[in-house]
């Protein structure tokens, strides 16, 4: 292993889990308001990375004792977060959200086997997701506008669906619902994934530009339930999704689009995280090097360009060939992708002697077919003007010095 790469790893985990200990997420603060229209998300993002930072660390972040103590004051009658589902209309934000918070709960229970939490685990999938299964056989098939900001938003409301910006979050669910899966081995449960895994791949996600990140964790959701349950077409559906988001989805440092169709937004180091994530399983499930690789530049570009001096992760811009430059955009979204980074860093530490197996500091550079100069698996750049040089750590940026960054990728 190469010891400067995993010295700057760490760092980022010691800046990450300084992050998720601040003032951000301490005490009353990791509850989001009542009128918060993502239910259960802002909660169920930071019971994850509380978990996945307990685990990178073994220190505990200290909201997360209050967060679990609270649970019950802050959730319905069901365990979860926001009104209860009655079965004829929902808000995909609140099966997204609570898919989070389902997910967080899930990763809790493996850790403490609480029972307490195992309830609540059931409740969930029966009283929220599972009342909801006639609705996600009319999620609408349609193009829809541009529209939406970093943080999406309810934007219509179509055949029982209150609709959001964030095209397809509805799916985002799926993550929570295999990671319960593994605990609960419900027959009934896994029909009613299966069922979402088709619908969702079904959706023409070019046409109605279907968010990135909500793509990408389905699709980690799908890879999850090949390595539960060594069906292999759950593998072949993974890779699939996987390579219709690396032709369609990836910008050229590694990043993401948005929304599919949608070049000219922004990028969200919540899906750079899933997506890493999706690599690493797959180069280790399909025994596949090429994505091994892609991992290795998904994780050492564009991780790199996301993750903040704060310890978060915050939006650039897309990198094209119309685009050539790279500059930020949202210095951190730290009611989301601040918190997924906690995950991919700790999914990173699990294939550590993969990420950081080899140097590339002499290997020779080479030039591909749109200009990008690299050196192994690391973009070279030029910073402001500058010579040609290795991405800069933009950890080391300051918001105002980060304002002024301009770093061009493509020669």
């Amino acid at each position: 292993m190469v010891d400067a790469y995993y010295r700057d790893f760490l760092h980022r985990v010691e800046l990450n889990f300084g992050k998720l200990s601040s003032d951000t997420y301490s005490g009353e603060k990791v509850f989001r308001e009542s009128e918060y229209a993502w239910e259960g998300d802002w909660e169920g993002r930071a019971l994850l990375a509380f978990v996945c930072l307990k685990r990178l660390t073994g220190k505990e972040v200290p909201a997360l004792n209050y967060e679990l103590s609270h649970l019950k004051e802050k959730t319905n009658e069901y365990g979860y977060f926001g009104k209860a589902a009655d079965g004829n209309t929902v808000s995909e934000q609140l099966l997204s959200g609570n898919g989070w918070y389902l997910r967080g709960l899930c990763e809790y229970y493996h850790d403490t086997k609480s029972e307490e939490i195992l309830s609540l685990i059931k409740s969930i999938v029966e009283n929220l997701y599972l009342r909801c299964d006639a609705l996600y056989d009319r999620y609408p098939d349609e193009s829809r506008a541009d529209e939406g900001g970093a943080s999406g938003s309810l934007s219509q409301s179509v055949d029982g669906w209150i609709l959001s910006t964030d095209i397809g979050c509805a799916y985002i669910a799926l993550d929570g619902l295999t990671a319960a899966y593994r605990i609960l081995k419900s027959e009934r449960l896994k029909t009613f994934i299966d069922k979402q895994i088709m619908r969702f791949l079904a959706l023409d996600k070019l046409k109605c530009r279907v968010q990135t990140h909500a793509t990408l964790t389905a699709c980690r959701a799908i890879i999850r339930m090949y390595i539960i349950t060594h069906d292999k077409s759950y593998l072949e559906k993974g890779k699939s999704l996987f390579d219709f988001y690396t032709a369609y989805g990836m910008t050229l440092t590694y990043e993401n689009f948005n929304w599919f169709e949608r070049k000219d937004t922004w990028t969200e180091p919540c899906a750079v995280v899933d997506s890493l994530i999706c690599a690493l399983y797959l180069y280790r499930e399909l025994n596949d090097k090429s994505y091994l690789t892609l991992a290795r530049k998904i994780y050492f570009n564009g991780i790199n360009l996301g993750q903040r001096s704060s310890g978060g992760a915050g939006t650039n811009s897309c990198v094209t060939v119309d685009n050539p430059v790279f500059k930020s955009d949202i210095f951190e979204a730290y009611w989301c992708c601040s918190m997924r980074l906690s995950e991919g860093l700790y999914q990173a530490s699990l294939f550590s002697e993969d990420l950081f197996s080899e140097s590339d500091d002499e290997k020779p550079t080479v030039r591909d077919e749109y200009g990008r100069i690299f050196r192994g698996e690391h973009l070279l750049c030029s910073v402001n003007g500058g010579e040609l040089t290795f991405l800069p750590k933009i950890y080391n940026y300051s918001p105002e010095e980060l304002g002024r960054l301009r770093i061009k990728i493509l020669f």
